[in-house]
């Protein structure tokens, strides 16, 4: 397989993620994968440091 095809493959399978999940709604508990938990939290705390002023 060419990277190209891998390259493929992973695209393909993001966008049919993305189409399946976007709109539903985010359990925390139920991110099993670190990276997305940060990336949850980190969401979440942007607005509060936008009007904290921290």
């Amino acid at each position: 397989m060419s990277a190209d095809d891998v390259a493929r493959t992973l695209r393909h399978g993001e966008r049919n993620g993305r189409r399946k999940t976007v709109g539903e709604p985010v359990l925390f508990s139920r991110l099993a994968d670190k990276t997305e938990r940060n990336a949850f939290v980190g969401n979440l705390l942007a607005p509060l440091h936008k009007t904290s002023g921290w």
